[in-house]
């Protein structure tokens, strides 16, 4: 989980917010509304695209591809994914239309978080860099230096067993894209060392996994991942990089 730089609040948030959290609240705390709202504001396009537009189209807790929309069989566009309360709207009814609040998810990742709390926040700087990540296991941890706090070691817990987070098919295929732009970069690397040496034959193999590596960091899930180890293999990699950029 890699933290998420959020837009401004979308101007209907602002002009609506408190017209739209009344009901919640009435239901929820003051106990003047028995009926629970079926509002879902949330949902609008003037809400859900800036948020999804966030997120890089990816689950905030898992990091997997989720599009905006996607065709039926009648042509209607639908959401694939979900907009997550990431404090639920039952306990925090004051907080249904915070913008802080909206988290871009997977339908999988919000089934499984339901009304849970506390997790970690993907929009909080502070809980993603408390988490460190095992490149050959695709697999996020809690730092060493944390996990003596309670309230933190509990956050990652639910994260881990009540997202997709580490689910085992989520952790390989991030291995597999994480170890294969390593893999590139460390054969174009070979490809650069033997300078005047290198074979005629292998400067196609050498274009063919540069090609390969904007394939790698363009691919639709774990975008964020994806570009940080990206970023850390320019610089481990210094002349990899200036033959990416002086292409």
């Amino acid at each position: 989980m890699h933290h998420v730089e959020r837009s401004n609040t979308p101007g209907i948030l602002i002009e609506k917010q408190h017209i739209w959290t009344k009901p919640w609240l009435d239901h929820y705390y003051h106990g003047s509304r028995p009926k629970k709202p079926s509002s879902s504001h949330w949902l609008r396009d003037d809400i859900r695209i800036p948020l999804i537009s966030d997120f890089s189209q990816n689950c905030g807790y898992c990091g997997c591809s989720v599009p905006s929309l996607k065709e039926k069989n009648n042509n209607e566009s639908i959401g694939k994914g979900d907009v997550d309360h990431f404090l639920p709207k039952s306990k925090f009814p004051q907080k249904v239309y915070n913008w802080s609040n909206l988290i871009w998810s997977c339908k999988a990742c919000n089934t499984e978080k339901w009304n849970h709390v506390p997790f970690l926040n993907p929009c909080n700087k502070d809980h993603c860099d408390m988490l460190g990540f095992i490149s050959e296991k695709g697999e996020y941890y809690l730092k060493d230096e944390f996990k003596d706090e309670e309230g933190l070691a509990l956050r990652f817990s639910n994260n881990d067993k009540r997202t997709f987070l580490n689910s085992e098919e989520i952790c390989r295929q991030r291995q597999v894209l994480v170890s294969s732009l390593r893999n590139r970069f460390e054969s174009v690397h070979t490809f650069l060392y033997l300078g005047d040496d290198l074979p005629a034959v292998c400067i196609p193999l050498m274009e063919q996994c540069l090609l390969e590596i904007k394939e790698i960091i363009a691919q639709p899930s774990f975008k964020l991942i994806l570009q940080w180890q990206y970023q850390l293999l320019l610089i481990e990699f210094d002349a990899v990089a200036e033959k990416i950029h002086n292409q």
